[in-house]
């Protein structure tokens, strides 16, 4: 694959994690009402600082990529993140796991274009 195309990819994403992790600080984006289980979970992640905390990780994992430092571990905490995104919507917010599942994807496609970072976690 092209690296401006894979360098470009990388950078957008990276922009995409910074502003959507800026967002639980700032109040830009309103959230969506969610129901049930799912809006009293959001509400204990907010209310307990949990989301901020995932947040800077998202802020500082997107720098990673925008900058392309730390490309690999920047990889490691966006996957994690997304994941778990990703299992609450199953669990809890069906509506919304189209988005979740697609950043997931995209961060998945970003492990397997960068997977030579990867490599030493694989080898015993």
């Amino acid at each position: 694959m092209n690296s401006k195309f894979k360098t470009g990819f990388r950078i957008f994403f990276g922009v995409i994690c910074v502003v959507f992790g800026f967002n639980p600080f700032l109040h830009f984006m309103p959230l969506p009402e969610m129901a049930g289980d799912a809006g009293t979970l959001m509400d204990i992640y907010q209310e307990s600082g949990f989301m901020k905390l995932v947040s800077v990780f998202q802020i500082l994992a997107g720098l990673g990529l925008i900058f392309g430092k730390y490309i690999g571990i920047s990889l490691i905490f966006l996957v994690a993140i997304f994941f778990n995104a990703t299992l609450f919507h199953v669990f809890h917010d069906m509506a919304g796991i189209g988005t979740a599942a697609l950043i997931w994807v995209i961060s998945m496609f970003l492990v397997f274009q960068n997977k030579d970072k990867f490599t030493s976690i694989f080898t015993a």
